[in-house]
């Protein structure tokens, strides 16, 4: 994903373009490195400032991102229980678009993340900030 579509205005289009391609044309993704479960179950958990995603079976955590460093995030608007969030790699420095289809609404999720990032506000870039101040 580019720097510039995750400016004010652009980040929302971004992430619900990405969603629609992640979620509808899977069979067209060439990139298929660093995918942590594609069509496996997983649990994303949000706890200690961290998004952890847990393979259910062996509860055993297959990545973990700092919820700092999370850049925007956003609920798909051709389903509401497809969530994504956009961060940068920290092996590549490339940003990343990473989609999820949730068994609940997403919606919770993206609450979570807000209530969790006004506790962080600080510390946040003014870009990930729900705002200024």
């Amino acid at each position: 994903m580019a720097e510039e579509d995750l400016s004010p205005g652009k980040s929302s289009v971004a992430v619900n373009n990405c969603i629609r391609q992640l979620s509808y044309c899977k069979n067209d993704i060439r990139d298929t490195v660093g995918i942590w479960g594609e069509g496996k179950d997983m649990y994303l958990v949000l706890e200690n400032n961290m998004l952890n995603l847990v393979d259910p079976m062996d509860r055993s955590v297959l990545h973990s991102q700092a919820i700092a460093s999370i850049r925007v995030w956003g609920v798909g608007r051709d389903n509401g229980r497809d969530f994504a969030y956009v961060a940068r790699d920290k092996d590549t420095r490339i940003l990343k678009c990473h989609v999820f289809r949730c068994d609940t609404p997403a919606k919770a999720i993206a609450t979570s993340l807000h209530l969790i990032c006004s506790r962080l506000k600080p510390s946040l870039p003014a870009s990930t900030s729900s705002a200024p101040g």
